[in-house]
């Protein structure tokens, strides 16, 4: 067992963040910063410190800008704040919640519009709840249409889809089964199909070499600027703990 209280304060000399190690049964190191701006290490269970901070220094850089950009949303609703009688970005565009008792929660599009309506006198955690239920049926509608027409077109066929609650990632592709977050569905559709590609593409490549981002640029010549823009969303869903 390893005591990282002293590598932790290393880190936090280095980085000025709050600084959380976890360690796993896995393979690879990973550095995460989330929009409270704290440093997440994801690593092996036997992985040295001074590994850890050798990856930290190297990565300093890189870490500082993902800081700024996390204290950047957290100061500010960039998303507004979910409730009856505020908005929610459903496919890019905000849409208004609204409270009802007449009918069971759900929503209506009208010429394009959508509202979201939701039952009355719910705490927020049953709120949040209906929304998410609202989202990933909505979504795996959308999601369905959108994968075969792209399967198609890139000749690569998934056996299951389905929509999942994920935080740290907007899809996953295991064997040829895909999921995708029901968060995903609060991006634009240009980037909802930017990530509907790389989930394809990893059925025929399993890792993010170069003949992989050669597959998603084949399909998808502005991924890059859809990486940016889901990573801008992230920061914001992260700032509003949805």
């Amino acid at each position: 067992m390893f005591n990282d209280n002293e590598t932790v304060r290393e880190i936090c000399e280095i980085t000025g963040a709050h600084t959380e190690i976890k360690r796993a049964v896995r393979k690879t190191i990973a550095l995460y910063v989330r929009g409270n701006g704290t440093l997440e290490i994801r690593c092996p269970k036997s992985l040295s410190a001074k590994a850890i901070i050798k990856l930290v220094q190297e990565k300093a850089d890189w870490i500082a800008k993902k800081i700024n950009k996390a204290e950047k949303y957290s100061g500010r609703h960039y998303i507004k704040q979910v409730h009856p009688g505020g908005s929610i970005p459903f496919l890019g565009k905000d849409c208004p919640v609204i409270e009802t008792d007449i009918f069971a929660y759900g929503a209506k599009s009208n010429y394009g519009d959508m509202k979201f309506y939701v039952s009355k006198g719910l705490s927020r955690e049953k709120f949040l709840e209906q929304i998410k239920e609202i989202y990933k049926k909505l979504f795996a509608e959308i999601l369905n249409d959108h994968i075969k027409y792209f399967s198609n077109i890139m000749d690569l066929y998934p056996q299951n889809v389905r929509v999942g609650t994920a935080r740290r990632s907007w899809g996953s592709c295991k064997g040829k089964n895909l999921t995708f977050t029901w968060r995903l569905a609060m991006a634009d559709m240009d980037a909802v199909d930017y990530v509907i590609i790389h989930e394809l593409a990893h059925i025929k490549h399993k890792n993010h070499g170069k003949l992989f981002w050669k597959e998603v640029e084949k399909y998808k010549p502005d991924y890059k600027e859809c990486k940016y823009r889901l990573d801008e969303l992230a920061h914001k869903i992260e700032a509003e703990n949805l």
